[in-house]
């Protein structure tokens, strides 16, 4: 069977369940927004979408609400998908209009998710080269 440039990178994206206390925040969030998904999430009865993080540093990219949600919930766990941050055909990265750093790049994305600071809450935007993937992971199944 011959694959397309699609399936391929859904093939490439497995969802790996981690503690979301091994994330790395680049950006700072909102807690009004943070707890509107905990209120979803615990309304569902189970995660939609995974955390996108990079292959190397586990820096959050996309999720970072998700992410603190599931820290508030008490997760042990939280399903993530990792991604080659440095291949244009994965994903994107693009400044928002409150983005304090110019030129945005990947490094100083990774440089901010290493350090003890963060960027302003949505400063900044990934842009996915392949369709989201939706999970549906049981809530039950990630708290203790």
């Amino acid at each position: 069977m011959k694959l397309n440039n699609t399936d391929l990178c859904e093939l490439a994206h497995e969802v790996e369940l981690v503690s979301p206390h091994h994330l790395r925040e680049h950006e700072q969030t909102y807690p009004d927004r943070r707890d509107e998904i905990v209120k979803q999430i615990k309304e569902m009865g189970f995660v939609d979408y995974p955390i996108l993080v990079d292959n190397d540093f586990n820096v959050i990219l996309d999720g970072h609400h998700r992410a603190m949600a599931m820290r508030t919930l008490g997760a042990r766990r939280t399903p993530i998908i990792r991604v080659d941050y440095f291949d244009r055909s994965q994903i994107i990265v693009e400044p928002r209009p409150n983005c304090p750093i110019d030129p945005l790049t990947k490094q100083s994305i990774l440089r901010m998710g290493l350090s003890d600071d963060v960027f302003p809450a949505k400063s900044t935007r990934h842009v996915l080269q392949f369709p989201e993937q939706r999970v549906d992971y049981p809530l039950d199944k990630l708290l203790p």
